[in-house]
């Protein structure tokens, strides 16, 4: 087989081993229409979440995308309240507060899981509206 040959029959396989190790790699989370906000920690006293992530989130949502971004913000005391906002392609955001390790909450340091239809993002902060509160979280972003 010509040079030329060998070179085109071995990228064919490279591509399609590639497409075959995808397929099965896939998880929800790895979807194309999946967006990673990323993570961000508020110090303390500062004025919140960067406008980036606020954006990332917020075309997101416009869009029908999901799309997840986790905030750790202190309280005042410094113990950690981690919130997980997720779009969906239903037009709401999932929020999922937990307060677990609040020391001071007592017994509202729980998690707590929220369905919400209305959002803006602005300001360093995720404002929600028109929430109904969940048994827990859902198994996947776009269930």
């Amino acid at each position: 087989m010509p040079a030329a040959g060998r070179v085109l029959t071995t990228a064919l396989a490279v591509l399609t081993a590639a497409a075959a190790l995808t397929a099965c790699s896939r998880t929800p989370m790895a979807d194309a229409a999946q967006t990673r906000c990323g993570e961000y920690a508020i110090p303390q006293g500062t004025p919140g979440i960067p406008a980036d992530r606020l954006d990332c989130l917020s075309s997101a949502f416009a869009a029908r995308r999901t799309a997840t971004l986790t905030v750790t913000e202190p309280t005042t005391e410094g113990d950690p309240v981690i919130t997980t906002y997720t779009t969906t392609v239903d037009g709401t955001v999932d929020v999922v507060v937990d307060a677990t390790a609040d020391t001071w909450a007592g017994t509202n340091a729980t998690v707590v899981h929220y369905e919400c239809r209305s959002a803006t993002f602005s300001l360093g902060r995720v404002d929600v509206g028109d929430c109904e509160t969940l048994a827990g979280p859902r198994e996947s972003p776009s269930d």
